[in-house]
């Protein structure tokens, strides 16, 4: 009985649609790390979500320098694996001079095309004040439409006023709820679908 309920609770989250959460900066984990704990959480209360997340603060990855698949690290594979398996991808992202950090294009660069076609991708991006709060989304949205990723607006942006004690306010994690069921929706919609259509870039290599 109790390996009935073991196995069928392992066939529902293995049905789920899985939602890749990218902490997307070398930095060490702090509020934007909380911010994703924050989402997950939310997102895996669906019981149409399971959350696979990535870290580039732990794994540091190889430098996109042309090197086949095989020749990269097991880090590097593994987060390549992940993203391609996921419905959805949800990068986590601080301002940096202004920008996306250096690794996270780093990461962008090793993704083969089709590990986001078609696939709807968020940004959850911080920074220190209001100001820079389209600086991500800027340099990010040429990147995402050069893979043929659905975009999911409008996006969410944190600054220190969205954290107390080093953790999202009741407000930060009501809009980090939020996001998680927007994710999961453009998930649940795009899930199998051919977009036309298909992006140079896939289209460059049949």
């Amino acid at each position: 009985m109790g390996e009935t309920a073991k196995t069928s609770a392992h066939i529902a989250t293995e049905n789920r649609m899985k939602l890749a959460l990218i902490y997307g900066t070398a930095s060490p984990a702090g509020r934007l790390a909380a911010a994703m704990k924050s989402f997950k959480t939310a997102a895996e209360a669906d019981a149409r979500a399971s959350v696979a997340e990535l870290d580039l603060s732990a794994a540091p990855l190889d430098w996109a320098d042309g090197r086949p698949y095989d020749k990269l690290s097991p880090a590097s594979r593994r987060m390549i694996d992940e993203v391609s398996a996921s419905a959805g991808t949800v990068i986590f992202t601080p301002v940096y001079r202004a920008t996306a950090p250096g690794a996270l294009k780093n990461l962008f660069d090793l993704l083969p095309v089709q590990a986001l076609e078609a696939k709807p991708v968020g940004i959850v991006s911080m920074g220190a004040t209001l100001h820079h709060f389209l600086g991500v989304d800027a340099d990010l949205h040429p990147i995402l439409a050069w893979f043929g990723a659905v975009m999911v607006p409008p996006g969410l942006y944190l600054t220190a006023g969205s954290f107390e004690a080093g953790v999202p306010t009741k407000a930060a994690a009501e809009e980090l709820g939020g996001y998680a069921q927007t994710m999961i929706d453009f998930a649940a919609r795009l899930t199998g679908a051919r977009l036309q259509p298909r992006p140079l870039a896939a289209l460059a290599r049949g």
